[in-house]
């Protein structure tokens, strides 16, 4: 059978908008704050200088961590599609 190629834009933006309700979930199920002072504790090291980026946001790299996790995917992956 000839299936109809699907548009590969189409079909992202689809899976984008499916994502978003489930993002929007997690946060209004997870009080992420509550967390915050247990991550905290594992950046124990202050900076040494002013050089170079800043360190991202405890909480947006706890968000990824579980995303990572949720969805099985590889560090390069979740690179991949936060960029």
């Amino acid at each position: 059978m000839n299936y109809p190629k699907q548009d590969p834009f189409q079909v992202r933006l689809k899976k984008l908008n499916q994502q978003k309700r489930f993002l929007g979930q997690l946060n209004r199920v997870i009080p992420w704050e509550e967390f915050r002072p247990i991550l905290a504790k594992t950046r124990n090291k202050p900076r040494q200088s002013r050089a170079g980026r800043k360190p991202y946001d405890l909480i947006v790299m706890f968000k990824r961590l579980i995303l990572q996790q949720l969805h099985n995917i590889s560090d390069e992956e979740l690179e991949y599609q936060i960029k």
